[in-house]
């Protein structure tokens, strides 16, 4: 392969070759895709006193399919997923030539939806959910991941029992979207909950791993502060008595003592919600 040497003649040229590259687009090519190879990067020649252009880009893609031109840019389609190794060799004015190679790999088209993060906020942002006077907001992020425009449902679960379900119509690949749920917790068992998203599989789709996605919270009896499940003078005098009397908004107001979600840690916390569990566990 001619660094210095002629095509087709047997005595040597004075003079470099020129120089053989090329980049590829897109990099994550899948079958069927049209692939641009861009040899713009290469070098011409030179024969001591002159640049010597390029004139020809013979290309060997792989695939059993060759072409030559007088562009440095070429498109190509391949129609199977596997790694090709493609060939290019550069010929100046005066008949030197040089050759490089890089490998491409082609993947299969394929259908993926990811549920990407959950998150879950309380009135107020509150850190401890009653079954009383409260609901939790859920925010579900989902990220069409595959190559293809996608209708799916989401449903979000508290540990085994369903909240609510959504149906996301015509995603396109490469977006993500959020959406959003209520739990409304009234009469809600006391206990640790999984808060559970959950994207419906598309036809094709293989890869599940991110196909749910879940984060955790406690519901407990109201007047515990803390969450360790029981109503009691820790929850009295380390986080009621320093928030009595404080709004929303105010230094010092507590969402977790604000049993009502008024935006007011008064009275009515204390005596209507409060008192009445003092000295009870969940």
């Amino acid at each position: 392969m001619g660094y210095g040497l002629e095509k087709n003649v047997s005595f040597i040229v004075t003079g470099p070759s020129p120089f053989a590259d090329f980049t590829y687009s897109p990099p994550d090519s899948v079958e069927n895709q049209t692939v641009t190879f861009d040899a713009s990067t290469s070098r011409p020649g030179w024969n001591g006193t002159h640049i010597m252009p390029i004139v020809s880009y013979e290309w060997d893609f792989g695939d059993g399919n060759k072409t030559t031109s007088s562009d440095s840019v070429v498109t190509h389609r391949y129609m199977e997923n596997k790694t090709y190794t493609v060939m290019l060799n550069v010929t100046d004015s005066q008949g030197l030539w040089n050759v490089t190679s890089k490998t491409i790999t082609i993947r299969p088209l394929v259908h993926n939806i990811a549920i990407t993060n959950i998150t879950i906020a309380l009135p107020h942002e509150a850190t401890t959910i009653y079954p009383t006077s409260r609901w939790a907001d859920i925010s579900i992020t989902i990220r069409n991941d595959g190559d293809f425009i996608e209708t799916f449902n989401v449903t979000t679960y508290a540990n085994d029992t369903a909240i609510q379900a959504e149906t996301v119509t015509n995603m396109t690949p490469a977006t993500q979207t959020t959406i959003n749920f209520t739990w409304n917790t009234t009469n809600v068992a006391y206990g640790n909950y999984a808060i559970r998203a959950y994207a419906t599989l598309v036809s094709g789709e293989t890869d599940t791993t991110d196909n749910t996605r879940a984060c955790w919270i406690i519901v407990t009896i109201v007047g515990d502060v803390n969450g360790d499940f029981d109503c009691d003078g820790d929850d009295v005098f380390s986080y009621v008595a320093p928030a009595y009397g404080k709004k929303l908004g105010q230094p010092g107001y507590n969402p977790n003592c604000d049993f009502d979600v008024d935006g007011d840690v008064d009275a009515d916390d204390v005596f209507m919600y409060l008192a009445p569990n003092y000295g009870k566990s969940a």
